[in-house]
């Protein structure tokens, strides 16, 4: 069974989450299953209590991963930020989608259909105009 290599631990976790309740997460897999249900819920209610302990601590209430000045953040920096969190096939969507923006950005005037036409192959784009024109002859004979 091949694993795959662990995912970062999330800004929000690395601030409530301690190296001592790290290790406990890591020890539960090896934990005997009768014990498994108490030390899973013990560190949930230890996680909880931190998170509690964080929020309510006035000095360490920015979570802000911007700077206010920049405030709101743009939607490709939160969608770059999602990519160590989720699967390969949805970070190249993520990746497809921020492309798409920072272009809609670039451009301005840009129409959707200039945009499609720019990322679709040489060969893709001389197919889509043939059958556009046949359609377009199909629809003037009618």
């Amino acid at each position: 069974m091949e694993h795959s290599p662990p995912k970062p631990m999330t800004p929000f976790d690395e601030l409530v989450i301690s190296p001592d309740l790290q290790i406990l997460k890591l020890l539960l897999p090896y934990t005997p299953p009768d014990q498994q249900e108490f030390l899973g819920v013990f560190i949930k209610i230890f996680e909880l209590r931190e998170t509690v302990r964080f929020f309510i601590s006035a000095k360490n209430n920015l979570l802000s991963s911007t700077e206010w000045s920049d405030f709101p953040p743009s939607s490709v920096d939160i969608l770059k930020s999602m990519k160590p969190y989720i699967s390969p096939s949805k970070a190249e969507i993520i990746d497809t989608l921020s492309t798409i923006m920072n272009m809609m950005e670039t451009e301005g005037d840009i129409s959707p259909f200039e945009m499609m036409m720019g990322m679709l192959s040489p060969d893709q784009q001389d197919m889509f105009e043939q059958y556009s024109e046949m359609f377009d002859d199909n629809m003037k004979g009618n």
